[in-house]
Order: C-alpha cells, then sequence, then structure tokens
C-alpha cells in the first residue's frame, strides 16, 4: 500500500502505511544558522527553498521531535529527500533516531540535484526517525520532498548500507573501492586474500530461531574467486558461514538464528588474481511472514518420517516426504529427511522399532503416520484400545527425547468415505485429533482434507476413481502433494510459502516408467485433460500412446 498519511494535529506521527510525505508532515519546521552561516530559507507550497550567502557553516532544517515518525526495531526503511541544487551549494539528508545510540547520523549528500537516498534497519533501541535537511556552500537549494518508505527487505540492496572497510590478509596486495553502490575489489596477487565487511555500527538486527537468506550478487573475472561471508557478533558460531564461488553469479547463504545470536554482519572476500565486483546484498527473512510467527522446523533439522508402504512409498523422487524437503528448499530453508516408513506396519511394529528408526537418529521433529494398515488388515490388524495404547507411547517417549511431533491423521482406505474401512477408520481418527490436544503436538489433518478434495473433483467431474491414489489406498502424484502441501501447513508455512512450494513441485520430475519421465505440472495438466474427457489418468495416457503409435 502506497499512500499518504493525513495527520491530526495533534497526535504524533504513526507508521500505519508503506509511504509518508515527511515534508508535508512536518509540525514547527524551522532551519538554523550553524558555525558562521549566513542566508535564509521560505516555504512555498510543498517546498522550501534555502538562500546561503557565503560558503560558511551551513542550515539545518527539522520539525519539531513529538512529530517524528515512528519505526519498528528491526524492519527495513528507505528515507530520501529531493533537492534542486544551484550555484556551488550543497544539500544533505541526515536522519537522527531520538532515544537511540547511533552515532554517526546516518546522511547523504548531494552536490547536484538529485535525491538523496538513505536506507537503514531499525535497531532495538529505535522507535522514532527525525529528519534533517542540511544546506552548505554559496548558492540555493531547494527542499522538493522528504518521505519514508517502509519496505519490502527483499529489495533491498545492504551493499548501500554497509559502509565497511577492506583489508588485506595474509600477503594480499590490491585494493578495494566502494563507489556509487558497487564494491570492486582489484586484487593483484595470488596470496592471501581481500576481505571487505560491515562494522558494529551497522550489523542488522535479526531475531533468533528465525530461518534468513543473504545473497551476494558477485561478478568474478580472472583467476580470482569471490565469497560471502557472514557473521554473527557475541555469538559463539565458529567457523562463520561462507559461500565461495569462482564464477560469476549468486552467492547464497541459508541460516537460522541461534539463540545467542541477534545480529549480523555481512563480508565479501577475494582471493585469487583478478577482479571481484558486488553490486548487491540481500536479507530475506523467511519466518517473519509465517501464520505462526516462526517455523517449527529450522534450517539444518532433521525430520523423521514413521509411517507404513504410505510413507515408504513418499520417499520416491514425487512422494510426499521429497515433497516437503523440496518445499523447505524453495523457501530457502535446506533440512534432512530421516525416511521412516516400511510397508505394511501397523501401530505395534512402529513402536517396537521407534528406537532404532527414529530416536538413534535425534531429529528435531517427528513426523507420524499411522492407522491405515490398523484398520485396513482386518482381523490381522490392531485394535482400537492397542492402538491407543501403542500410539500414545511412540508419542510419549518421542517427546520424552526432546523431539517435536507431529501426528498424520490416516488417510483413506479407497475412496469412498462411506465404506465399511473409513466408517471403522473414523474412530482411529477421532482418537489421534484428541491426543493431539492433549500432548500439545501438532495435528495435520489429512482424512478431513483428503475427503474434501475427492468430494470437490467428484462434483466437477463426475464420480471416478483414483482421484488421489493409484489404488484406493497408496497415494499417486496428487494425493502426494495434497499431503506435502498439509505438512508444510502443520510446520507453519503461510500461503507464499505454500506458493513458493508449490511452484518448484511443478519442475520436478518422476518417472511413469523405466523409460518415460514426466514432471509434476505434466501430471496435472494430463490429469485435467483426463478428467474432462471422463477418464483416469492411466485411462488417458494409455489411449494417447496408443493414437500416437497408430
Amino acid at each position: 500500500m502506497k499512500r499518504i498519511l493525513t495527520l491530526l494535529l495533534s497526535l504524533p506521527l504513526l507508521l500505519t502505511a508503506q509511504s509518508i510525505d515527511v515534508l508535508a508532515s512536518l509540525r514547527g519546521a524551522d532551519g538554523k544558522l550553524m558555525d558562521g552561516a549566513a542566508g535564509s530559507w521560505e516555504k512555498t507550497g510543498e517546498t522550501v527553498k534555502f538562500t546561503k550567502t557565503n560558503s560558511t557553516g551551513y542550515i539545518i532544517y527539522a520539525g519539531v521531535s513529538r512529530f517524528d515518525p515512528k519505526i519498528e526495531p528491526g524492519k527495513f526503511y528507505k528515507a530520501s529527500a529531493e533537492f534542486e541544487i544551484s550555484g556551488n551549494a550543497s544539500g544533505a539528508l541526515m536522519i537522527s533516531m531520538p532515544g537511540g545510540k547511533r552515532r554517526p547520523f546516518p546522511i547523504k549528500k548531494l552536490d547536484k540535484s538529485g535525491k538523496a537516498v538513505i536506507n537503514f534497519t531499525a535497531r532495538p533501541d529505535e522507535k522514532q526517525v527525525h529528519f534533517h535537511a542540511v544546506i552548505k556552500g554559496q548558492g540555493e537549494v531547494t527542499l522538493k520532498s522528504m518521505t519514508l518508505k517502509k519496505i519490502d527487505p527483499d529489495n533491498v540492496n545492504l551493499l548501500d548500507s554497509i559502509n565497511g572497510s577492506a583489508s588485506n590478509k595474509e600477503g594480499a596486495e590490491g585494493k578495494a573501492v566502494f563507489s556509487n553502490g558497487k564494491l570492486v575489489i582489484n586484487k593483484t596477487n595470488a596470496a592471501g586474500y581481500i576481505l571487505f565487511g560491515g562494522n558494529h555500527k551497522n550489523d542488522l538486527p535479526i531475531v533468533p530461531g528465525q530461518n534468513y537468506q543473504v545473497t551476494a550478487n558477485l561478478e568474478i573475472s580472472g583467476n580470482a574467486s569471490g565469497a560471502l561471508m557472514i557473521s554473527m557478533p557475541g555469538s559463539k558460531r565458529r567457523p562463520f558461514p561462507i559461500k565461495k564461488i569462482d564464477k560469476s553469479g549468486a552467492a547464497v547463504i541459508n541460516f537460522t538464528a541461534r539463540p545467542d545470536e541477534n545480529k549480523l554482519r555481512i563480508h565479501i572476500v577475494a582471493r585469487g588474481q583478478g577482479k571481484v565486483s558486488c553490486d548487491s546484498v540481500t536479507l530475506k527473512n523467511f519466518s517473519a511472514a509465517s501464520d505462526s510467527g516462526s517455523l517449527l522446523v529450522g534450517m539444518g533439522d532433521k525430520v523423521a518420517f514413521l509411517g507404513d508402504s504410505i510413507t515408504q512409498a513418499g520417499n520416491r523422487s514425487a512422494g510426499y516426504i521429497n515433497l516437503v524437503v523440496s518445499g523447505f528448499e524453495a523457501n530457502g530453508i535446506n533440512i534432512t529427511k530421516i525416511p521412516a516408513g516400511v510397508s505394511g506396519n501397523k501401530s505395534n511394529q512402529m513402536l517396537a522399532r521407534l528406537k532404532t528408526s527414529v530416536l538413534d537418529k535425534n531429529p528435531q521433529v517427528m513426523v507420524l503416520s499411522c492407522g491405515v494398515n490398523d484398520v485396513w488388515h482386518g482381523a490381522r490388524g490392531v485394535k482400537l484400545e492397542d492402538y491407543k495404547r501403542n500410539i500414545t507411547a511412540i508419542v510419549d517417549q518421542t517427546r520424552a527425547a526432546g523431539i517435536k511431533v507431529v501426528i498424520l491423521t490416516a488417510t483413506m482406505i479407497r475412496e469412498d468415505a462411506n465404506n465399511d474401512f473409513n466408517t471403522k477408520l473414523a474412530a482411529y481418527n477421532d482418537f489421534l485429533r484428541r491426543l493431539a490436544k492433549e500432548k500439545a503436538c501438532v495435528l495435520v489433518d489429512l482424512n478431513r482434507e483428503m475427503q474434501q478434495e475427492i468430494a470437490a473433483f467428484k462434483a466437477k467431474y463426475g464420480n471416478m476413481n483414483n482421484i488421489l491414489t493409484v489404488d484406493g489406498v497408496h497415494m499417486n502424484v496428487a494425493g502426494n502433494m495434497m499431503m506435502a502441501k498439509n505438512i508444510l501447513k502443520g510446520f507453519g508455512f503461510n500461503e507464499q510459502q505454500i506458493a513458493n512450494a508449490q511452484k518448484k513441485w511443478l519442475e520436478l520430475q518422476f518417472p511413469l516408467n523405466d523409460n518415460i519421465y514426466l514432471t509434476v505440472d505434466d501430471y496435472c495438466r494430463l490429469t485435467r485433460q483426463a478428467a474432462e474427457n471422463g477418464k483416469t489418468f492411466p485411462e488417458y495416457v494409455s489411449e494417447l500412446l496408443k493414437n500416437a503409435i497408430r
């Protein structure tokens, strides 16, 4: 939302919009002649014109502090001022944070007409921002606008605000020049390395437990290599994360902030002999937009998937386990999977192998899928009371080991919600819902979601079989996507993160048989075409192949 915020004259300025016209909102604004400056100023309409009649000192113009815009610690902002300059004068935008500890204050000077821009991240002690226009030299300067925008951090080039310095290490020769928003490191020998980095004055605030991605766009020539390195001042993390590249491209580091990490410092490293240039560094927070505030799974976590044949098949190329993993990757988070599905397993067998299959591997999270075989196997299945004891023991032992538990309700047994199997299964799933609430576990109600998707499909295309399964029980590609999408929601993914995952899924390939591979996108399009022709996916593909060889 980009709109001008209208102020009530008696109230301080609240940052409730994405863009604020600060110049129009300044209350009690006035100028001061400093250090022997001579001149005058006047406000005409929406602009302020300054006439400086000598070259000493400066004129400073600002409003009253109690009307300063409010800012939120940890958020990204863009302050800008547009100047029209003539003669030998210069204009500058300066911002200060009343009550904050930041020194010196950020300032951007212009010698020619244009826009002065300051990008900054509000620090924990900064709640408001105070705007100043500074006029030096001799001539005329017109302040045409002052604005403050709260902006998407993905669009912030942090390189503009690093303001760091370069140092030559271990016999390295060469120099680094930072000019016009671009860093160029010219390394003239092969020894050592040149390190360019920020300092404590421009460290970026980060939040422990949240997931981040830092990206540096590097251009490399000669025999040089470039690297992005990050450090967390005050933390115990060693070595620092680093990503090295030998060819031009993006260096990317994904990380989860640890409990002792609340600051981030960015460094660019040049090795070898040649030139390394960087024109942008960006930081993304993948947790900040999550509906739950933070994800259940963090960078580098291990996730175990305990289950039966549905879970065993979920570890295939387009199976739900690999879709979950790629969904995290699509949002900049790398996790390690622990597939623990065994065909035919019931709750008693999963309990018996829980230690070796899951606990001994020390995951941070376990996803439990159990119940289909306990009902489907009939007399060889597991009675409800025994199932309750087995599942409760699995959950209790897992939680006692410090592992978070995600419980999936058992998926349908054949795609008819009213058959005898599904009628019996309902009591097992009702128990899982109660247990998840009692034990404070995450519940992903796959059975409910599966019934809704099948009902919607049948309402649109008619009464068909194998909509989400290949045989009424085991998932096809659409069924695996249904499972993965809802598991990701259970982990805390928001709509945008789900959309990122689904976009990546469409690019994945899986074998139709030993020689034919499809992308998930191909499968989805063929499935729709099949349904529109009143056929199942296998029927439709078989017909296409027969027609192709005739």
